[in-house]
């Protein structure tokens, strides 16, 4: 009676007052699922007033009768130290492996959690694999793709991308925007799957509409590109505008490049410059060099060499060859700097170095301005920085060589 008075029949609307009476009386008679019942009223506040003290009471009576569900939720409860329980992982690991032993895929795959990341137990790749296979194989999508990541990254097995694939595709196929994603990147990335583009798009765009931020900016390069699907700089546009407004760097910058050059958006240095400062502030490189070239050529903003140097630094300190590369320059030509051609060889040989387009040429251009103790000077300080690690000039007054002006 209280289960008809709690989900209603015949159309009707549920009665959860009265459902609640019926649970109570039939739990004072002894009946484990009408306790468990009146657990779950009284956490949610369902036809009494929300109560975990109570709720935490009903499940463990329930759950030292065995009721596997009551064994999961007082699990929950001491994981999360509710109902005036402690906050106890070990507990936790207790009832959910009673509730796990009779078939809870929830609290299997809880149990895998708490083995993987040493919650509780010790940790125990083997037996975070074994909990999780019990709860994949009843169809849980959340176990299904961390059974797949555990395939991936070779924890208490060997690597093998094809089963993490099918365990991937599993999860996929019941809604699982990470494993959508992830399955994208696999059919992007990897070999075995012979690179499917088609593939690729299609789950990037089933995960990207549940809002995946990482399925969001892989869509939308795909729609820059036309691989997979047909080239729509629109909906490149599109895809990378929600992948940026969740803070996604990579899909900030690129929408500051789209802006920048008017792709798919009418040409707009503000915007550009607006996104660009967006992905900088996260430490993207490439922003960075980029709003460097801005305040240089006074694109969007006013013109300011000091401020150009500013980021270039940035990015250069990064190894953006595009950043050092502009840094030579401006050291060779004294903008925004002292005139300086042993640092300006420097930043210019590691752009080189890297690929830089023109950084050869520029570099021999300013060789040939410099006297043979320069040259020297020059490459020894080349060297010097070619061993300093990625990061290490803007805490190094070295770094800065050459006065602003």
């Amino acid at each position: 009676l209280g289960i008809l008075c709690e989900q209603g029949r015949g159309g009707e609307i549920g009665d959860d007052a009265l459902a609640f009476s019926c649970f109570r009386k039939a739990a004072e008679l002894g009946d484990v699922k009408a306790l468990y019942n009146l657990g779950v009223l009284f956490e949610q506040g369902r036809g009494t007033a929300k109560d975990d003290l109570q709720a935490a009471d009903c499940f463990r009576k329930a759950a030292e009768q065995g009721h596997a569900m009551a064994q999961f939720n007082l699990g929950i409860l001491y994981e999360n130290g509710r109902g005036r329980l402690p906050k106890d992982d070990q507990q936790a690991v207790s009832w959910w492996l009673q509730a796990a032993k009779q078939g809870h895929a929830k609290a299997q795959f809880n149990l895998g959690i708490m083995f993987e990341n040493g919650r509780g137990v010790p940790r125990d790749f083997a037996q975070a694999m074994y909990w999780y296979r019990q709860a994949a194989e009843q169809g849980n999508p959340k176990a299904q793709l961390n059974l797949g990541f555990m395939y991936a990254d070779a924890r208490g097995v060997p690597r093998d991308d094809m089963r993490a694939v099918t365990w991937f595709f599993k999860a996929a196929q019941q809604g699982d925007p990470i494993a959508q994603y992830n399955l994208g990147i696999a059919y992007d990335v990897w070999h075995e799957l012979a690179n499917d583009p088609n593939q690729a798009a299609f789950w990037f765009l089933q995960s990207a509409r549940q809002g995946h931020i990482g399925a969001q900016f892989n869509l939308a390069v795909k729609f820059a590109s036309g691989e997979g699907v047909p080239k729509d700089l629109i909906q490149a546009v599109y895809w990378y505008h929600k992948s940026a407004d969740q803070g996604h760097a990579g899909a900030q910058f690129n929408l500051g490049v789209m802006y920048a050059v008017g792709r798919g958006v009418p040409q707009n240095d503000e915007q550009a410059i607006y996104w660009y400062r967006k992905s900088a502030a996260q430490g993207d490189a490439n922003a960075q060099c980029n709003l460097g070239f801005m305040h240089e050529h006074g694109h969007g903003v006013p013109k300011d060499d000091k401020l150009a140097l500013y980021w270039y630094m940035h990015a250069a300190d990064q190894g953006n060859a595009g950043a050092r590369l502009n840094l030579g320059v401006k050291y060779a030509n004294g903008q925004g700097v002292i005139q300086d051609p042993v640092v300006a060889y420097a930043w210019l040989d590691l752009a080189a170095e890297q690929g830089a387009v023109d950084a050869q040429a520029t570099r021999e251009s300013v060789v040939r301005q410099m006297s043979p103790e320069q040259l020297e000077e020059a490459k020894i300080l080349a060297r010097k920085w070619a061993e300093k690690p990625v990061g290490s000039w803007r805490n190094s007054p070295e770094g800065w060589a050459g006065r602003t002006v």
